[in-house]
């Protein structure tokens, strides 16, 4: 019995080791692929939280780096009443320095428009969330003196979006 003990507890030394080894290595690509992401810059904590996000913001993220964000409510946090395109932009992932650039375009409230390129870095959990520490390095045409920040990258179900997007699950 004692044996077997100490087979299971062998075993789960090597997966935990296993598991670390694996979230070691690095990323062939972004893990940014196609699809619909929100950006929160807090980590939801269940499914209904990740909801909320993606009915506030969702980026679509096409294959060869192009996306363009939509945002659904306004600063106030009320529904609008149409999607509003934010944000569109430009990303590509260098696996030698493991960093992603984006060069991208904000459309603000107020009419104006601010442009720049941000650096980013992923951490993919072993429960394959994505947190990225995003750099700002340019800002309309100059180096950005911005401090690093942290959001979560968070998939948004193709379900949900259709219903956003059909006016269905718009309102909270």
């Amino acid at each position: 019995m004692r044996k077997l003990g100490r087979l299971a507890a062998a075993s789960t030394v090597v997966a935990i080791t296993s598991c670390a080894a694996a979230a070691q290595e690095p990323l062939q690509q972004s893990p940014i692929t196609s699809g619909f992401w929100t950006w929160p810059r807090q980590k939801p904590a269940s499914a209904q939280a990740v909801g909320d996000e993606c009915r506030n913001k969702v980026a679509i993220q096409f294959a060869d780096g192009h996306y363009f964000a939509l945002r659904f409510s306004g600063a106030d946090g009320k529904p609008l009443a149409a999607p509003t395109v934010d944000e569109v932009g430009f990303c590509q992932f260098d696996r030698a320095k493991q960093t992603e650039r984006c060069e991208l375009r904000v459309n603000k409230d107020d009419g104006t428009v601010d442009t720049g390129e941000i650096e980013s870095t992923f951490a993919v959990a072993a429960d394959h969330s994505i947190t990225m520490t995003v750099t700002p390095k340019i800002t309309n045409g100059a180096p950005s003196v911005a401090a690093s920040f942290i959001i979560y990258s968070v998939r948004c179900a193709d379900d949900l979006l259709w219903q956003i997007l059909n006016g269905g699950s718009a309102q909270r």
